[in-house]
This record gives structure tokens, sequence and C-alpha cells, in this order.
């Protein structure tokens, strides 16, 4: 008889063969178990079912999903669990087992104990579970409720139908385009002004069935909508077949792309047309501006006439009487002497009879300054001039803005000049230190930096720059590792946009120098930018990790210096850069005021 082993005691040594096997063994429990936490707290419901139809093995989903405990379904058939579904099941599980073939994504519609009453929806896939001899001994049974899901689909077909039934009621017709132009959808009555069949243009371009409308401000409104993302508003004039269309036009952006609301107002328009040709002055006025309406009568008295509009302007009463007076002494003296020779221009019969002319006027309720323009037609008979009928403008708010448009164009200029004046510098310094391939290559990207910065620059209106977006245009090419290997960390800050570039320039240059030689060189390095304020000192700063080896470089080219000692100079701080072997570490400190915008007071 063999010796048996006796279990060691004391100190004595485990036998190296056991020690292989117990850990094999933990490794397989170890296994078991995770196997076994991923089954049961998987989010679909998962079973092994035997061929007596009772339950050997069940996770807690489906236990939820038939409203039944485990222990309530171990051992138990699925007649005895669910008896609703027990006709299925048990056909289920007999085909499984007589064919040994799976049935995979069957869909099944029934109530459970878990909500009487509630039709729920599951998608089942029944496979074979084998024995050692290959027999079918069981079946495994994984379980997906899609109730949600097929009654949202249910809700979405009902809320298009109504759509539908909304957009085939309205008397304008409607057209959506996607963002190729394509047509994707019309009501009826967009197919009867368009007098086409929907299966004959649904997916084509609207250029394509329509190409008379290239060239012509529909195409230019059109492009305007799905280019700057604001509705527009035209009429223009269509030609179908011998006719002509009038059509008034809403063009709407959507998240598909252009959606167009349109009316037939061909007959409006004609009506316009015959009231134009019958009323000579009010096309007149029209004609001179549409606005505020004045008469002047060369010949009666009282000799003028203001509208409401133009009295506003004035800030009359309906009721206060209209004088020369009126009219002459509100003028602003630097004008006075234009305005008379333009109005002794328009009464020479030899002239052009009109009276067009921008001026300044104090309004008579506050002596506020206004800016106003006329535009009026003078008519003659035989004696001479008869009347004057325009119209008035107030431009206030226009000269305004064109006073702020010059004020900015001047502004961009010496920004321009700022920035082309940085370009060279960084041409000229790296022309000395680069060969072609490698200077055409670091200048672009260079050059992209600032083209970030810029634009910054540029939608802030040369105002205070938000650091963060900042931080992210100078990181764009590496987006999708922010939040994974690139972390962003700072208060909500603005920047001077005095020295928004060359913290740009700055991050820049170390992004590339991470990209090719630092943490992001490689898969499992990392970089944190993270920025602060204390009193009155503001930090920024780049600390790299994972990457390969650093070591501190033998020469100290451009981009040394940009963010070294440009980025000092350009904010009057400290630059500190370090090549530890772990990683690079830069850091800038600077006062906070010569960094940042003044941050507006608190409320109180």
């Amino acid at each position: 008889m063999a010796k048996q082993h006796e279990a060691p005691t004391g100190s004595e040594a485990v036998p190296e063969d056991r020690q292989t096997l117990l850990a094999e063994y933990s490794a397989v429990q170890q296994a078991l178990s995770q196997l076994a936490a991923i089954y049961n707290d998987a989010p679909i419901g998962m079973a092994v079912i035997g061929k007596d139809f009772r339950f050997q093995r069940i996770n807690a989903r489906l236990a939820q999903i038939n409203g039944a405990s485990i222990e309530a379904h171990l051992g138990h058939t699925i007649r005895e669990v669910v008896p609703e579904l027990a006709d299925v099941g048990e056909g289920l599980l007999r085909k499984v087992v007589e064919t040994g073939e799976s049935i995979l994504n069957l869909e099944v519609e029934g109530e459970t104990a878990a909500e009487p009453g509630v039709v729920r929806s599951f998608i089942e896939h029944w496979s074979p579970v084998r024995d050692a001899d290959g027999q079918v001994a069981a079946v495994n049974v994984v379980v997906e409720e899609v109730t949600a899901q097929k009654r949202a689909a249910a809700a979405l077909r009902a809320s298009e139908a109504r759509l539908r039934e909304v957009l085939d009621s309205i008397k304008e017709g409607f057209l959506l385009m996607d963002h190729g132009f394509r047509i994707i959808q019309m009501n009826h009555e967009a197919l009867r002004i368009a007098r086409q069949d929907f299966s004959a243009i649904e997916g084509r371009a609207i250029w394509e069935v329509w190409p008379e409308v290239l060239g012509t401000p529909v195409e230019t409104a059109y492009r305007r909508v799905m280019a700057e993302r604001e509705p527009e508003m035209i009429e223009h004039r269509f030609t179908v077949g011998e006719h002509d269309l009038w059509l008034n036009i809403s063009a709407y952006p959507t998240s598909d792309g252009v959606a167009l609301f349109y009316r037939d107002v061909t007959e409006r328009r004609l009506a316009d047309e015959r009231l134009r040709e019958s009323e000579h002055r009010l096309a007149t006025a029209i004609r001179a501006g549409q606005l505020g309406v004045f008469v002047y009568d060369y010949r009666s008295l009282p000799c003028y006439y203001w509208d409401k509009t133009m009295r506003a302007v004035w800030s009359l009463s309906d009721d206060e009487p209209i004088t020369e007076d009126t009219f002459w002494f509100s003028l602003h003296p630097d004008d006075f002497q234009k305005v008379h020779e333009a109005t002794l221009r328009g009464e020479d019969p030899s002239g052009t009879r009109r009276y067009d002319v921008e001026y300044r006027i104090y309004r008579h309720s506050d002596n506020a300054l206004r800016w106003v323009k006329i535009a009026s037609d003078i008519i003659f008979d035989e004696a001479g001039p008869l009347k004057m009928i325009g119209t008035i403008q107030d431009i206030t708010d226009r000269k305004a803005a064109e006073e702020q448009n010059l004020l900015l164009m001047r502004e961009v200029n010496h920004r321009s000049k700022n920035l082309l004046a940085v370009v060279q510098s960084i041409a000229h310094q790296m022309a000395h230190a680069s060969d072609p391939a490698t200077f055409a290559l670091r200048f672009s990207e260079r050059l992209t930096g600032l083209a970030s910065s810029q634009d910054l620059l540029v939608r802030s209106q040369w105002k205070g720059v938000d650091l963060e977006a900042l931080v992210a245009s100078q990181l764009a090419h590496y987006q999708h590792l922010i939040g994974s290997r690139i972390h962003i960390l700072g208060e909500p800050l603005q920047v001077l946009a005095s020295v928004a570039q060359n913290i740009g320039m700055a991050l820049q240059e170390l992004a590339t120098n991470a990209a090719k030689y630092g943490a992001l060189s490689g898969r499992g390095g990392e970089v944190s930018v993270g920025w602060a304020v204390s009193e009155d000192l503001f930090s920024i700063t780049w600390s790299e990790t994972g990457g390969p080896p650093v070591t501190t470089p033998g020469r100290k080219g451009l981009g040394s210096m940009i963010i070294t000692k440009l980025l000092e100079r350009a904010v009057d701080g400290v630059v500190s850069l370090s090549f530890d072997p772990q990683g690079l570490n830069w850091a800038l400190k600077a006062k906070a005021s010569a960094v940042l915008e003044a941050r507006a007071p608190d409320a109180s």
C-alpha cells in the first residue's frame, strides 16, 4: 500500500508542486467568483433551464423581470414561476433541445408577475448547453427587455404622423432640405405650388429640381442660412411653365439643414403693382424710403405735413403745429449750410429735382442730438416747385455703428501689424536654425497656433479671452485626449488681449514638444495644465508625466525662447523650466493685473 502524504505542520515546507496546485486552484476560484459576479450583476437577464423546464441558474436582472426572487426560481419550472409565458418558453426550450440549434433575436411579448396587466416586450436568445458527450443538457437563456424602446418607437411614429398631419393642414408650403440641400420632406401645399410628385424629387438637390434658382438671391439666402444658422426672409419671382409665380419665403436653420415656409403671393404682388401705378405720390414716398413721410407745399398754408413717424423723430406731439422754425431751428449749426444748399439744388428745375441729405438735428423734447436722412422728390408745374414729398429716417444708430466700425478697423489694422511683426520675427529666428523641410513644418505649426489665438481675439473683439478656451485652442490637435491623458484645471479667467497671443504661442510650443519628445509621444504619458490666482499673483503650469525619460536639451532654439524670455517680457513675469527625468515641468508667474482682465466688482 502506498504511503499516504501527511499535511505539513509547524515549520514544515509545502512541496513546490503542491504550492503550484494551490495557486492554480486559488486563481480558478477567483475567476469563477468574478464570472459569478458578472453573471449576477449583468444588466440583461440570464438563466440556465434544464430539459425538465426547471431553472438551474438565474441572475438578478431576469428574476426582477419575472417578478420573483432568485430562490423562487431555482428548482422550479417555467410554468410554476411565469405561467403567462410558459407555453412560449417550453416550446422554445423543446426546439433547442431537439434541434441542438440556437434561437436568436426572438421578439416575445407578454405579461409577468412583476407588472400584471402590462404587456412587455423582450428580445430573447435561447442557446444549447452541452455536456461532455456533446448532448444538450440544458438551455442558456438571455433576455433583454425592450419595452421602453418599442414604446418610444411607437410614440415617434405617432408624433411623425401628427407632424405630417399638421404640415399638410397649413396653408403655407413647407420644404425641408438636408445639409447637402437635398429635399427630404414637403407638404401638400408645397407639392401643389411646385406641381411635382414627391417621389420624383425626394433626395435630389434643390438646384437640380429647380436649376433656375442658381445665381439668384434665393440661392444666396439659402446658402447664408445654412452657413450662418440665422433665419432669412425673401420674396422672389419664379417662372413655372408660362406663368410667373411670386413666393414669400421664410428660411430657418434646423438640425437637419434648412426648413422653408413659403406662400404664393402672386395676387398680392400684382395688386401692389396696380396700386403703385394708380397712386404715384404714395409710390414716390415708398421709393424714397418707406419710413416717416412728409409733404411740403410751396404755395399753401400750413405748408408742412409730417406723419407720426417723422414727428416721433423730432419728438413732437400729434397736434403740435409744424412751421419753418420747427425745421430750420432744429438743425445743427455745422449742417445748416449743407441742408440749405441741398434744398436749392432740389428746387432747380434743370437739376435732379431731388433733395437727399444726411444731417444732425436737436430733438425738441430733450435737445438730444440725432442723425437723420431725408430723401425726397420735388414736383414741378409750369410755375415752378409745387410740392416736396419724401421720407425721413433716423440714422443715429447707423452713424454710431459706422463710427464703431471705423474704430474697429483701426484696431484691426493695429493688431494686424503687430501679428505680422510676430510672424516676421518667428520666420527670421527660424531661418537661421532650421533646414528647409523642418522650417516649413514648424513654421506652419506656429502659424496655426497664432491663428487659433487670433480667432479667439476676433471673437472677443480684442477684449478679454477665456483662458480655458485659449488652452483648448492650442490643444485642438489632441482634443480626443482631453479628459483622459490631458487634464485642464483652473477657475474661469479672462486673459488680456495683449498677452493672450504670447501665452497661446507658449502653450503651442509645449504641446508640440510633448507630442514629439514628451508625454504625448507614446501611449502612457499624461499632461496637466492648471492655473490659479492668489491675491495679485497669477500662475499657470504645464506638467508632464509617464513619457520617455527627459534630458536637458543640448541647445536652446526659438521654441525655448518663446516659452521663456518672450513670455517673460510680454507679462513682466518669471518662467521656470525644468527637465526632470519623469517629465518636463514649466510654470509662469506674474502679477495678475499684467495678465488678466479686471474683474467686475461683486454685487452687494
